[in-house]
Parts: structure tokens; C-alpha cells; sequence
């Protein structure tokens, strides 16, 4: 991950502009209070999954059961601080002139006022705290009068063009040396049927920039937002789900968009990206069944989830997810099934994942190793279990499932040591951690992707069993440890 830093000088009008919110991170939590995490945050395999998300509408008699997949966040990576690009060279006395950082100010003009001019210097930051050249931006805010609405013009030098976009509320594209990027702060609806056709809506007002600021550009040669019907899923691979749906549901709600490529392109012409498909169905007695499907997105296709009341799963190109409620009560997953069949042909209850409860004789040919009794004390509980993606299933993941191990010992008064072992099974299992060590934890990382936490504790608040009797568990559990004195 690259950081981005700015050097800012604004004039003009006060607009007002909202940024993004930041994303939310991941994370697990520590699983043990008070115990150490290795590294300071937990280090996880390199693979990229994503969870299904939220169904869109639900029955109006319940919510039905919930579900979904692992999500596995990257290990942690530096987040370093450099300095962006000197913008001085722009000021000349009382004035400012961005052609001394290489930008040759493109601003629209009819149908358009300018509110607000910032010039900045962003600079990339690498791992290793560099920052390379600075990258000279132009942002400026305008009001669009006819609509009432403000929009927001970024224009930055670039050697060449990624690909021309027309969005629902914006536009991306290259043109004579620069990058543009047009985003129009609210959304202007298409004019219905007698509405006052003399207020443009979001795509006209799209278009007009688009022409002023490059008048060469074909607007045929953008990949396009669409809005698609159920006639256009065959051409974006996915399935009809509607002859596979029971008898007495009717269709509720129905929406289809994708990022059509260009129409100019030789290459392909009918393919799409980012692509949403979501479809709802209800039968009369309040029963429902909702229906998503979506781009992976750079995320790695992950095994499927089958429970009743909800199913989800991915193929190479799409995400998918299957849900249903009758009354509060989940639908048996035999009903969703075929749902599912239609929608992916490739769909499979054999690469599923599956629960499996372990013995103690399995976890050697795992590689796991139960912890060793200290002298005197016993046994209270043990839990081996998992879900994994069983031997029969002809794919191959990266994510193929995950261990949950756990054993708990008694000292045969108030003393109490806890220890489990959590692996993510993958082809890039996170490094070996150093492990970290306290008065009442002891946790770690192998190179298996197994993470350890050992802990103790006194039933009575007394004192905790003694720290050489936690590292003599943590050692027997994993021979690779090694704790300095």
C-alpha cells in the first residue's frame, strides 16, 4: 500500500466539498483478553477474500438466518511518512500559474461557474519512505446553474490514458497529455414524462464537461454505466435463477448494473466489469428469496458456504450469494440449491465447506501437536474442529478452510490454563511471528498459518500459574518455538 501526501494551496470561494470516509480495517480481535497478539496485529495469509455482503431486503416477518465466508485481511504493511512535491514554482508575486508545474489549465466554460481552485503535489510513498516525483493536481469546484448542483474537476499531468469511464455521477479520461476526472457532488434523476426537460440530468451534465474540456473525445469510446434486465444476464455469464424459484413466489424487486466496455472497441465489445445483480421474490404468505450477484473485484474465488437460510459461494468471475425466509424460520438449503445450479452451472455442494470434528490421533497428520499436561494437572474440555473444503472437490482454492482447536487443564484447585490453535488453510500462510510473552500469555505464529495463544489465570484472583509452566505448553504445542530466556 502506497501513501498518498499533499501539498495543498486553495483560492477562491468557500466550497464546501465532503470527503469519503476511510474504510474500516478487517482485523480479527485478539482472541484472549490481555494477551499478546505477535507482530502487534495479526499476521494473515496473502490472499484477498471478501464476504458476502448484506442482503438487500428482507421478509417483512423476518429477517431469515445470516452467513457468509472468512474475510482475510493482508498482513500489515508500513505506512510511511514523506514529503510531497514543492509547489512554490506557482506563485509569482500576487499570482498563481500552474503552467510552471506542467499543467496547462483546462477549464469548462459555458453552463458552468467556478467556485474553488486548489493546486497540490501528491507524492507516492514507498515501503521504504522515498517519496518519488511529485504529480501536480488542479482541482476546481464549480456550480452547474441549470441544475442547482456543484461539481468537482481534477486535472493532473499523465503520459498516457487507462481507459475512458462514464459513471452514473462521474467521468474519468485522458486527453492531450492530462488525466481528468469529473464528479458531480449530487445526482441530477433523468426527467420523467412532462418534467421540465430544460433541467439536464447527470449524464447530459456529464457530457457537456466532457465536450468542453475534449472535444475529439468519442463518447462511444467510454465504458459506460448500464442498467440491464434479465435478457442481459446470459451476455454477462450468469444464469436465469427464475425457473429454479417455487411455485407461489412472485418477483418483488429486480436490479441489474454493470460497466458495459466500449462501444468503439474492437476488442470484445460486448464484455462488462463491476458488475450487481440483486433480485427478490415473495410468495403470499411472506415467505422470501433473495437473490446477488456480483464482481469479484480482485478478490480470490473462495469455496462455497451452504447452510439453511443461506448460501454463498463464488465462481472465477463473480461472487454469489442465495438467501430465504419463511416466517422467521430459514429455508431449507434444498430449496436454494438449485437456485444456485441455475445461476452457476459450475456450482457444487462438493466444494462446499465442510464441519469436521477431529480426533486426537488426526492432528499429527495435520501437522498439530496436542499440548503436554503439565505434572499434576488434568484435563477439563477439548474442542478439535473445522471447516474445510473436502478431498472431492475438483477446484482448487487459495482459501481452502480453517482449524479451531482448543484445550483447557486444571491444576485440580482455582488454577486454570487455556490453549488453542487457529489455522487458516492456504497455499500463502502468513510468516512466523517472534511470540510474545507475558506473566499470564504467550502467543504466536507459525509459518503453517497456525496462530497460538497459551494463557493462565486463578479462579480466585490469586496468582497466575507460573510463566515456565505456560512456555513449557506453548513448546510442546509447536516444536518450531523458541523463547528467550
Amino acid at each position: 500500500m502506497n501513501r498518498l501526501i499533499s501539498t495543498v494551496l486553495s483560492l477562491g470561494a468557500m466550497a464546501v466539498l465532503a470527503s469519503p470516509a476511510p474504510g474500516q480495517s478487517g482485523l480479527p480481535p485478539v482472541p484472549v483478553s490481555g494477551c499478546g497478539v505477535a507482530t502487534g496485529q495479526p499476521v494473515s495469509p496473502q490472499i484477498r477474500l471478501q464476504s458476502p455482503r448484506p442482503r438487500r431486503a428482507r421478509s417483512s416477518r423476518g429477517s431469515g438466518s445470516s452467513g457468509g465466508t472468512v474475510l482475510v485481511p493482508g498482513s500489515p504493511v508500513p505506512w510511511p511518512v514523506c514529503a510531497a512535491g514543492d509547489i512554490g514554482a506557482a506563485i509569482r508575486g500576487d499570482a498563481i500559474q500552474p503552467s510552471q508545474l506542467g499543467i496547462s489549465m483546462n477549464l469548462l466554460k459555458d453552463g458552468f461557474q467556478l467556485n474553488s481552485l486548489t493546486i497540490r503535489s501528491d507524492a507516492v510513498c514507498g515501503p521504504d519512505g522515498q517519496a518519488g516525483p511529485g504529480v501536480p493536481v488542479l482541482e476546481t469546484g464549480w456550480t452547474v446553474p441549470s441544475a442547482g448542483v456543484p461539481l468537482l474537476l481534477s486535472q493532473q499531468p499523465q503520459a498516457q490514458g487507462t481507459g475512458n469511464r462514464l459513471d452514473d455521477g462521474s467521468a474519468s479520461f485522458w486527453w492531450q497529455g492530462f488525466a481528468y476526472t469529473v464528479q458531480l457532488q449530487l445526482a441530477v434523476p433523468l426527467q420523467g414524462k412532462g418534467a421540465d426537460t430544460s433541467t439536464p440530468d447527470s449524464r447530459q451534465i456529464l457530457l457537456q464537461a466532457i465536450a468542453e474540456l475534449a472535444p475529439g473525445l468519442d463518447p462511444s469510446c467510454f465504458a459506460q454505466r448500464k442498467t440491464g434486465t434479465w435478457s442481459d444476464l446470459a451476455t454477462l455469464g450468469i444464469g436465469d435463477p427464475r425457473p429454479a424459484i417455487p411455485s407461489g413466489y412472485t418477483e418483488a424487486g429486480f436490479q441489474l448494473d454493470f460497466l458495459a466496455a466500449p462501444a468503439c472497441s474492437p476488442d470484445n465489445p460486448g464484455t462488462a466489469s463491476e458488475v450487481s445483480f440483486f433480485a427478490f421474490f415473495q410468495s403470499p404468505s411472506g415467505s422470501s428469496l433473495g437473490i446477488e450477484a456480483w464482481s469479484l473485484s480482485g478478490s480470490s474465488p473462495y469455496p462455497g458456504t451452504v447452510q439453511d437460510g443461506f448460501l454463498a459461494w463464488s465462481s472465477d468471475r463473480y461472487q454469489f450469494s442465495v438467501s430465504g425466509d419463511s416466517g422467521g424460520v430459514p429455508l431449507p438449503s434444498s430449496v436454494l440449491v438449485p437456485i444456485a445450479q441455475r445461476l452457476d452451472p459450475t456450482f457444487s455442494t462438493s466444494c462446499t465447506l465442510q464441519p469436521v470434528s477431529l480426533a486426537p490421533a488426526d492432528l499429527p497428520g495435520l501437522g498439530f501437536h496436542a499440548p503436554a499436561l503439565p505434572a499434576g494437572w488434568t484435563q477439563m474440555e477439548v474442542s478439535l474442529t473445522g471447516q474445510i473444503v473436502p478431498s472431492s472437490c475438483a477446484r482448487h482454492f487459495d482459501f481452502r478452510g480453517t482449524y479451531s482447536l482448543f484445550w483447557s487443564f486444571s491444576n485440580g484447585t482455582d488454577l486454570v490454563i487455556s490453549a488453542s490453535a487457529l489455522r487458516i488453510v492456504s497455499d500463502h500462510p502468513g510468516p512466523r511471528t517472534e511470540p510474545v510473552v507475558s506473566d499470564q500469555c504467550i502467543s504466536w505464529s507459525d509459518e503453517l498459518g497456525t496462530t497460538f495463544f497459551v494463557s493462565g489465570y486463578s479462579a480466585s484472583g490469586g496468582s497466575s500459574p507460573d510463566q515456565s509452566t505456560l512456555i513449557a505448553v506453548a513448546r510442546s504445542m509447536d516444536p518450531g518455538l523458541t523463547i528467550s530466556p
